[in-house]
């Protein structure tokens, strides 16, 4: 399982009361090693001196709670983590999570069409027309602005976290974000196509080449005809 995808809970250890503090945040790096998760320094140790600190029975709901939320996630809001661990709110942590799926949601639902082997083989003109259609409309002053439509859509369903005292610098960063985010999803796209492009021709020329060989050997291998010569 990638760093990505390995949820934070499934790499806590399923009993905190068996362990001293200290070796329960040596079972919890050890288990990050196993899971071959690159880890530089010990950024954790904080949060789970917190959560080491509930009791059991509290310990287990946070760690299914984790289990659900990716290790890159929480990583990259301990702050926010921690201070919601101290004030015992598991489930502004999940609302938290899935604030930062719709994120994700959106800016993919911002590209037409991904550029693959078959969409550039079939239709290279119009993926890069529909692409940068909705790169220009970013910067569109009309109803059609893609930036506008996504933070309404963000807003539709997170908006009752705009002013909250624990969520809403998490939903501010998100909707600043938007823009960066979108365009440089945007761009990777477009930036793909050549590529992707120039492994189909290597590709065909390598067939190209093959058959051509195929062709020459199987060439060699029919039987010679001669010409009869008759003499008077």
């Amino acid at each position: 399982m990638t760093f990505d995808y390995l949820g934070f809970g499934d790499v806590l250890p399923r009993e905190k009361e068996i362990f001293t503090e200290e070796e329960f945040i040596g079972k919890f790096y050890r288990n990050i090693k196993l899971n071959s998760v690159p880890n530089k320094g010990k950024c954790f140790d904080e949060l789970l001196k917190t959560l080491y600190k509930k009791e059991e029975k509290e310990y287990s709901k946070y760690r299914n709670v984790f289990r659900r939320i990716p290790l890159t996630f929480i990583k990259n809001n301990l702050d926010l983590i921690k201070k919601l661990l101290q004030v015992d709110n598991y489930e502004l942590i999940k609302d938290a999570y899935e604030m930062e799926k719709k994120r994700k949601s959106l800016i993919s639902s911002c590209i037409p069409m991904r550029a693959t082997p078959t969409t550039v083989n079939e239709s290279k003109e119009k993926l890069y027309v529909s692409l940068n259609m909705n790169l220009a409309l970013l910067d569109s002053e009309l109803e059609d602005n893609l930036l506008s439509k996504t933070k309404d859509k963000f807003y539709l369903t997170w908006g009752k976290y705009e002013d909250n005292m624990y969520l809403g610098d998490l939903y501010n960063e998100i909707m600043d974000s938007f823009e960066n985010n979108i365009r440089e999803a945007l761009i990777r796209e477009i930036n793909k196509i050549e590529g992707i492009n120039k492994e189909l021709l290597i590709k065909q020329n390598q067939i190209t080449v093959y058959d051509d060989a195929k062709l020459n050997r199987m060439s060699s291998r029919l039987p010679k005809t001669y010409k009869s010569i008759y003499y008077k």
